[in-house]
């Protein structure tokens, strides 16, 4: 089984610091009671070029001690931890490249839908851990636009939770010699616990457009002309959903009033904790044609 360089380097860091702790800290002028380590440092925000070493001392876990089996463990499973994500920041098509080959269950999951909305386009699928390649193979006078066709399908966007798309290279079939071209596209796929966030936005405005609070904030403001845009983001992470509002109405009354009735609604909405992110638009006119 193929390992990624950086859970080998981490892994491999951890286990052998295990070892030489003891030898470091005997060494040291640290008391000679048994101490907890340092809490190691937290991952920065954004993937570093290369991946961060801590010092000796900030390797194994704050419970780790010298010759403490246990320790090594919990230092074992916080260097996963960090690798998993480190790994999350990386560009779909890194993170295709460092994983392991996949056991065929994500392609059986995935390919349905692929093949269904591909059609006859001709294009292969691998899929390693939560990315799946997808080479897709045109003539060089084809026409359709199948990112068109990846982008806007409703069933294969439940499945994504992102996606890279590289640009076309040239190619051949080796048989005819005719002249084709190569994309490859990246696609990350959901995990199957976790919950839509489409369906969590989509479900409180529905609720909102039941309840009126356009026509009630448009008749305390009859005269009010304009357009209210709204961008709802949804953040997997901090599970915060954000309203931010554009267009001609919001320093007005009544998109005051809109916004107001928006916010409240997300803001009583109770996000699960796996949920994918999720950045919506409406756009309310007024007067309502």
């Amino acid at each position: 089984m193929r390992v990624g360089w950086t859970q080998a380097a981490l892994a491999g860091s951890v286990v052998a610091n295990c070892v030489l702790l003891w030898l470091f800290l005997s060494a040291s002028a640290a008391p000679s009671s048994t101490t907890a380590a340092k809490v190691a440092r937290p991952v920065a925000e954004t993937a570093p070029a290369a991946f961060p070493m801590p010092a000796a001392r900030e390797r194994l876990s704050p419970s780790a001690t010298p010759g403490d089996a246990v320790g090594c463990a919990a230092a074992l499973r916080d260097a996963r931890s960090r690798i998993e994500r480190y790994e999350k920041k990386l560009p779909p098509s890194t993170r295709f490249e460092i994983a392991d080959a996949g056991d065929g269950a994500q392609e059986l999951r995935v390919r349905p839908e692929i093949d269904r909305v591909l059609g006859e386009c001709a294009h292969t699928l691998e899929c390693r851990g939560a990315i799946c390649k997808v080479e897709i193979v045109e003539k060089s006078d084809g026409i359709w636009d199948w990112t068109k066709a990846l982008q806007s399908d409703p069933s294969l966007q439940r499945l994504l939770g992102g996606a890279e798309y590289h640009g076309r290279t040239p190619a051949q079939d080796p048989v005819t010699g005719e002249e084709l071209w190569r994309s490859d596209v990246y696609l990350v796929i959901n995990d199957p616990d976790v919950t839509f966030g489409l369906d969590v936005v989509t479900l409180v405005w529905e609720d909102l457009e039941r309840s009126g609070f356009v026509r009630a904030c448009a008749e305390r403001n009859a005269a009010a002309k304009g357009v209210l845009q709204l961008a709802i983001v949804l953040d997997q992470e901090t599970h915060e959903i954000t309203v931010v509002a554009g267009g001609t109405l919001p320093n007005t009354a009544v998109g005051t009033c809109l916004v107001a009735a928006v916010e409240r609604a997300y803001a009583a909405t109770t996000v699960p904790v796996h949920v994918t992110s999720v950045h919506w638009g409406r756009t309310i006119t007024l007067p309502d044609p």
